[in-house]
């Protein structure tokens, strides 16, 4: 596994290049892969500067990271998808969001109830950041990882590789489980996705920079895109501060 992260890194660093490379300034905005952004946009959560060296390793985590649940969901047969950010920057033109730091994912019903039953049968937990989050020490395949869930809800875990944060940001793999407890969506929405995801036609594999992964079938996708109050426009290319 270790030989893998290392290859990895050497395919993330060219994937990111190569998107860095994209990136044009006009005036007081920039175009970053063709998406009309504010000039100096820095990422969402940890306010890096977008290719900087802690830009990088934070992504090139975070693609392990999503690589070893894709490989640990493939092993017990459970299906999951990228979903928000993570699934709207696939849909829209075929990558992640150069200003997106973490990583989205929605879980179906069955792998929901693995998470609750592996959070309950994985010893103690730790309290972290504050009053809001408490972790547990787990191992997906044989690496050793952290699994955060935050304490006011059953349904919204993390997984991440340490418990190091970037000016008090948790950042993360986002795991939000059944039924889908992401705010934001409309009623509609919600209810379409969590009656209609426990079939394995609906999670098609993707190519999603240098890994394979899961997402929501382009119907479900949109469904759950449109149905979002802060994707509605989720299909012009423009940074969302500046709709």
């Amino acid at each position: 596994m270790r030989i893998f992260q290392k290859i990895l890194k050497k395919k993330m660093n060219i994937y990111l290049d190569g998107l860095l490379s994209t990136i044009k300034t006009d005036g007081k905005y920039q175009y970053l892969n063709g998406i009309k952004c504010p000039k100096n946009l820095k990422t969402d959560h940890y306010k890096f500067e977008i290719g900087s060296d802690n830009y990088k390793k934070n992504l090139i985590e975070l693609f392990f990271l999503l690589h070893l649940f894709h490989l640990f969901a493939e092993k017990h047969n459970l299906l999951y998808s990228i979903t928000a950010g993570s699934l709207l920057g696939y849909y829209r033109n075929g990558h992640i969001m150069l200003w997106d730091d973490d990583i989205d994912l929605l879980l179906s019903k069955d792998f929901s109830k693995f998470i609750n039953n592996l959070w309950k049968n994985s010893g103690k937990s730790y309290p972290i950041y504050g009053d809001n989050w408490r972790y547990k020490k787990i191992k997906l395949l044989s690496y050793n990882v952290i699994l955060l869930n935050r304490n006011d809800s059953s349904t919204w875990f993390k997984i991440k590789l340490n418990t190091r944060n970037f000016k008090g940001d948790i950042g993360g793999v986002d795991l939000f489980l059944y039924p889908n407890p992401m705010n934001g969506f409309a009623p509609l929405a919600k209810n379409i996705i969590n009656k209609r995801v426990d079939n394995v036609d609906k999670y098609p594999f993707i190519e999603y920079g240098p890994v394979k992964t899961r997402a929501l079938n382009k119907e479900l996708a949109t469904i759950l895109l449109d149905g979002h109050q802060n994707f509605s426009n989720w299909k012009k290319m423009i940074h969302p501060s500046l709709l």
